[in-house]
C-alpha cells in the first residue's frame, strides 16, 4: 500500500514540474513558475498545494464519470430522446479535464472559505466555497435576511472542526450566517451553513432557537465554488439526481453545466 501512494504522489509531482509553465492558479494571470512557483506559498495563500490541486482536480472528475456511466442506462430508459443531456455531461468534464486549474475570480487569496466532502459508493467529492464570491452573490441579487432555526443547522454542523477560541467569541457575534441549498442523494434539498458554524454552535449551546441569515439556492452558490472543475462536478452531480427521481414526463429544471 505505501508504494502505491509513493507512486501516486512522485507521478503528481512529474505533473506539477510540467505545470510551472501553466497560469498560477491564483488567477495572477503569471505562469506559476514566475508566481507562487518561486516560493512555494500557493498552500499560504489558497490552502491546497499544486500538487493536491492536481489530485482533488484529477479524483473529483473521475468519480464524476463514474456517477455518469451508473446512471446513464436508468436516465436513457427515462428520457430516451435526451440522451444529448448525457454526452453533455461527458464534454463537461472533459473540457475541465483539459481547463488549467485556476480560482474563482471573485475569491481573495487569503479569506474564507468553507470546504464540505461529499460521500458517495464511488468515492467521494470535496467542494470548495469562497465567502467572497457568496458576498458578491448576495449584493448582486439584493437576497433577503432571513431566520433560519438552529436545531435544523446543527444537524450539518461538524463539531469537531470547530474552533473553541472562535466558538466563545461567537457568542457575540450578531453578523448574519450563510446558508446553502444543497442536493442529497436521496432527493431532499438540505440547508448547510457555509459561514458562521460557530455562531450556530454558540446558539444551540445557549438554546437559542433562531439565528438570522442569507440562504443561496443551488443556482446561485454554484457561482461561488472555488474551481471551475467543482462547479462542473456539483452540477453533473446534481442534475443526475433530479433526473433519476423525476417521474413526469418531460426533463426537470436542470443546473447549467456551460
Amino acid at each position: 500500500m505505501g508504494q502505491k501512494i509513493s507512486k501516486k504522489l512522485e507521478d503528481y509531482q512529474k505533473m506539477s514540474s510540467h505545470m510551472r509553465n501553466q497560469p498560477c492558479p491564483c488567477n495572477s494571470g503569471a505562469k506559476y513558475k514566475n508566481c507562487h512557483g518561486k516560493d512555494q506559498s500557493l498552500k499560504t495563500d489558497l490552502g491546497f498545494s499544486l500538487e493536491e490541486l492536481l489530485f482533488l482536480k484529477n479524483d473529483v472528475l473521475k468519480i464524476v464519470r463514474k456517477l455518469v456511466h451508473s446512471y446513464s442506462g436508468e436516465l436513457t430508459s427515462h428520457f430516451p430522446d435526451q440522451k444529448n443531456i448525457i454526452d453533455s455531461m461527458y464534454e463537461a468534464i472533459d473540457k475541465s479535464d483539459k481547463s488549467a486549474i485556476v480560482i474563482n475570480a471573485d475569491h481573495v487569496l487569503n479569506t474564507q472559505s468553507f470546504s464540505r466532502v461529499q460521500h458517495s459508493g464511488l468515492g467521494t467529492i470535496q467542494l470548495t466555497w469562497s465567502v467572497p464570491a457568496l458576498e458578491k452573490v448576495l449584493h448582486r441579487d439584493l437576497l433577503t435576511l432571513q431566520d433560519f432555526k438552529v436545531e435544523e443547522l446543527m444537524k450539518f454542523v461538524d463539531v469537531s472542526e470547530l474552533n473553541q477560541e472562535v466558538l466563545l467569541k461567537a457568542e457575540t457575534n450578531d453578523s448574519p450566517i450563510y446558508v446553502i441549498e444543497y442536493q442529497s442523494q436521496f432527493q431532499e434539498v438540505e440547508q448547510w451553513a457555509v459561514d458562521g458554524n460557530h455562531r450556530i454552535t454558540a446558539r444551540y449551546n445557549h438554546k437559542i432557537p433562531t439565528i438570522k441569515g442569507y440562504c443561496f439556492s443551488e443556482e446561485q452558490h454554484i457561482e461561488a465554488l472555488v474551481f471551475e472543475y467543482m462547479r462542473v462536478a456539483y452540477t453533473i452531480r446534481t442534475n443526475l439526481i433530479r433526473m433519476f427521481y423525476y417521474r413526469g414526463g418531460k426533463v426537470p429544471n436542470l443546473l447549467p453545466i456551460n
